[in-house]
């Protein structure tokens, strides 16, 4: 049971890690969609509803100089800081001081954020972002699924294995307490033998052959003190 659990425990991990990754390339693809989408829309004179329109919450666009400077952004998330990667062209996670709007409240905070970059050809760099939170927020869910359905399963598998294993060693049992019930009176007897076709009914006809030996042994050693008594009758009446 110890091992079915650690096996259920360290397959839950490793699924994790990967669904973790997974969604962290999902959203690297979306974000470098945008980022696209706007460059080239950018480069076609796209309006600045356009190119600040976000596909998702917690998330933003920004349009702008590589030294800070803010041509256009859009989202409920406004850095407060200079977002630009130092290798713009890419996707990576940067902590920023970021000022968060709510409908009811305006937060700031230091926010760890999946960014992905890339340049026009006017040299104005474009940025889509999302808060990696919305993954935190999933892989958490998952976890706690897990950390539920792991004990339910462990016991699940404990029961039926010990079922099961109850099951086929019910004729060990068996052949074990006919066994020990043989005695010197009954070596007639025999364990039963099931038709299993296995290991056990194996163990079984070779418990019943040596019983066999034993009772021929047995018998011919009775039959020997037999003759033997019989043949010196004569012998010790001729000498009494």
């Amino acid at each position: 049971m110890v091992v079915v659990l650690l096996t259920l425990v360290g397959g839950s991990f490793l699924l994790l890690e990967a669904y973790e990754r997974q969604l962290t390339n999902n959203l690297d693809v979306s974000l470098q969609q945008q980022v696209a989408d706007r460059v080239a829309l950018l480069e076609n004179g796209g309006s600045k509803s356009l190119l600040t329109t976000v596909l998702q919450d917690e998330a933003f666009v920004w349009i702008g100089d590589a030294d800070g400077t803010v041509t256009a952004q859009g989202g409920a998330i406004f850095p407060l800081e200079n977002p630009v990667p130092a290798d713009v062209g890419s996707t990576a996670t940067i902590a920023l001081l970021v000022e968060e709007r709510k409908p009811d409240e305006i937060e700031k905070e230091v926010m760890e954020l999946r960014i992905a970059s890339g340049s026009a050809s006017t040299g104005q760099v474009v940025l889509a972002g999302a808060e990696l939170e919305v993954i935190d927020e999933t892989v958490s869910g998952l976890v706690r699924l897990f950390a539920i359905a792991v004990p339910i399963i462990t016991a699940i598998v404990g029961a039926l294995a010990w079922f099961i294993t109850g099951r086929a060693l019910q004729p060990v049992a068996s052949i074990q307490t006919q066994a020990s019930a043989i005695t010197g009176a009954t070596l007639g007897d025999r364990v039963p033998v099931p038709d299993s076709g296995d290991e056990i009914e194996d163990l079984a006809t070779t418990v019943n052959q040596m019983l066999d030996r034993i009772e021929s042994h047995d018998t011919a050693i009775r039959q020997f003190s037999s003759d033997a008594s019989h043949e010196l009758k004569s012998p010790i009446a001729n000498i009494r």
